[in-house]
């Protein structure tokens, strides 16, 4: 299905993947990395494509279970320490999602005129209240492969797993979630299929919960990967929320998001993995120093975190304006949701800022401490010492790693202050879905 959002769906792919290859090409991670397997990686990239440009729903769902196989034997094939519960919650999840998608599909299908993805959706509404209940589990699949609550996938990931790992599974089930909500809900089942209230409510309740529970969770997590495992999860929760409204200005604030948001999700892992590579970092304490010691990757890791939150004037701003606006003045109205929702964004947001912060605070304004212990020893050794404290020694990186680094976080920062180009071709899609 070669239009505007597949074309747009698929560079953004293309480009995870080769940023995602050249940093594992590099080898820098938490542990002497095994090779990385080329194979199910590029079956991998495939099987998304597939999904990308399905003119039809069981092609879709055939590409769908072709990722989680291929991403799975991937991850086995690597068996980095600590990768076993990322591949786990990884394929637990995907296999829960595929349920439901299998599922709902049954129900709805005596009320589908075909299985193609035309703009409209396919929909013959005999029966409107069964075949809501079916579109509502098709979604709630895809929350699933997103790693939203209560499925959260994303939280498996720790600082003993491969960085690249975590870039690559987090970016491909956040967009086969993003794009198979997109595809079938606009192309499939259409937007009338869901637009009685109860289940409407259901839907936008479960992704307010989501949003709020998983920015908890990342403001209580000191492990740095797990608390932006549940970042990332906040973060996806808010996009999918867009969807509840079947609007078009929340549907272009909702993609806006999702297209920084996975490059921002490609440059915190691979800042991250280096991080730990390099300063042996695993909790949010031992980010201090950070910022002298590795001020390219620390300031990579702080602009994709600003983004992450949202914050005003920070990159994400203008996603969550367009999607709050769609969500209060056009929004679902029952139960008052039109308005809890966008609070909930908001709130969602402000607590990811707050899980962050203490992160970028030690980073770049607070020196490294040593034990007590070793600072009373090292008094001991230099009393009759007269030599200065050496100064702040900065931490080598190979080219492979920081280039592309930087290329993708200015692409981010242009992007977060100038949207306009995808702006303009996310209306033109929004418009023929919701024509």
């Amino acid at each position: 299905m070669f239009d505007e959002f597949a074309i747009l769906m698929a560079v953004l792919t293309a480009v995870a993947w080769v940023f995602i290859g050249i940093f594992q090409a590099a080898k820098v991670g938490t542990n002497k990395e095994k090779p990385f397997s080329w194979i199910w990686y590029v079956l991998s990239l495939a099987a998304m494509l597939v999904m990308i440009f399905a003119d039809h729903a069981f092609v879709f769902v055939g590409g769908y279970g072709a990722l989680l196989v291929f991403g799975t034997l991937m991850l086995r094939k690597h068996r980095a320490e600590g990768e076993k519960s990322l591949w786990t919650g990884y394929l637990v999840n995907g296999l829960i999602g595929f349920a439901f998608i299998i599922g709902g599909l049954f129900v709805v299908s005596p009320m589908l005129s075909s299985y193609y993805f035309l703009a409209g959706g396919n929909a013959n509404l005999d029966n409107k209240e069964m075949f809501a209940y079916g579109t509502f589990a098709i979604m709630l699949g895809f929350f699933a492969a997103s790693g939203v609550a209560p499925f959260m996938w994303l939280k498996s990931m720790n600082e003993k797993a491969s960085g690249a790992m975590n870039a690559l599974f987090s970016s491909a089930m956040l967009g086969a979630g993003f794009i198979g909500s997109t595809r079938f809900l606009y192309f499939l089942l259409g937007t009338e299929g869901i637009e009685i209230e109860t289940i409407q409510f259901i839907w936008g309740a479960i992704a307010v919960l989501a949003m709020l529970l998983s920015a908890v969770l990342a403001c209580k997590e000191k492990n740095v990967a797990k608390k932006l495992g549940y970042a990332a999860s906040a973060q996806m929760a808010i996009i999918l929320f867009g969807f509840t409204t079947l609007t078009g200005n929340a549907f272009i604030g909702s993609a806006l998001l999702f297209v920084g948001f996975v490059v921002a999700m490609i440059v915190m892992f691979m800042s991250v993995a280096t991080l730990q590579e390099k300063m042996n970092i695993q909790t949010v304490a031992d980010f201090a120093g950070a910022g002298k010691k590795c001020p390219v990757v620390m300031w990579c890791f702080t602009i994709a975190l600003l983004y992450l939150t949202g914050i005003a004037p920070f990159g994400g701003f203008i996603g969550r304006w367009y999607l709050i606006r769609g969500a209060f003045f056009e929004g679902i109205t029952f139960l008052q949701l039109q308005w809890v929702g966008p609070v909930a964004v908001i709130l969602a947001s402000l607590l990811v800022f707050v899980a962050v912060l203490p992160m970028l605070m030690k980073a770049f304004f607070m020196e490294a401490q040593e034990s007590a212990d070793e600072e009373n020893s090292m008094a001991e050794e230099n009393e009759t010492s007269e030599e200065d404290e050496e100064p702040v020694v900065k931490m080598g990186l190979p080219k492979a790693i920081v280039i592309p680094m930087v290329i993708l976080t200015v692409l981010l920062v242009v992007y977060s202050v100038w949207p306009m180009q995808v702006y303009n071709v996310l209306q033109t899609i929004a418009e023929k879905m919701l024509a």
